[in-house]
């Protein structure tokens, strides 16, 4: 089994995929193979190899009062202890990942000792503000140095402010 840790928020209804996709799957292997991207809880549910990270709490605790906080596994949640955020500046995202990084590396290779066959990491970040662009920045560095053997595949996200679109731009980080 092969398995990518998906790094950051996951984009898809986890909702759905809980109460018809597995349904459809289970008895199928051909098709799909949800543990690429899921693990299953003891108790039966369908859980997001996701790891959500921010350097303050608004966006985080959105996601934890909705209605899909029950999806994510929180220990797999880090915010900032100091809660400030990196004011849209690359450099103080950047420079605030040397504060969260054991925090987060506990979770990626606790993460990463559950995979039978770790061939990834997916980092779904946006390339504004200092989270974004700096912090995502930051990570995608030191897991290339740490686990130097893995494929990385970022997935940028743009919010276009005039229309109210999110274009999604994917590029390969060696391009």
């Amino acid at each position: 089994m092969h398995e990518i840790a998906g790094f950051g928020r996951c984009a898809c209804l986890l909702q759905a995929f809980q109460e018809g996709i597995y349904q459809e799957t289970k008895d199928n292997e051909e098709c799909g193979r949800k543990e690429v991207f899921f693990y299953q809880a003891d108790n039966g549910q369908y859980v997001p190899r996701a790891i959500l990270i921010d350097l303050e709490p608004r966006v985080i605790n959105a996601v934890l009062n909705s209605e899909y906080a029950e999806l994510y596994n929180r220990e797999n949640i880090c915010i900032s202890k100091d809660g400030g955020g990196a004011g849209n500046i690359w450099t103080e995202g950047y420079s605030q990942g040397n504060h969260v990084c054991d925090d987060v590396f506990d979770i990626l290779d606790r993460e990463v000792d559950n995979c039978d066959n770790m061939e990834g990491f997916i980092l779904c970040h946006s390339i504004a503000g200092g989270t974004g662009s700096g912090l995502s920045s930051f990570f995608l560095e030191h897991i290339h140095d740490r686990y130097f053997a893995t494929f990385d595949c970022c997935l940028r996200v743009l919010f276009s402010i005039t229309r109210g679109h999110i274009i999604f731009v994917l590029r390969s980080k060696n391009e």
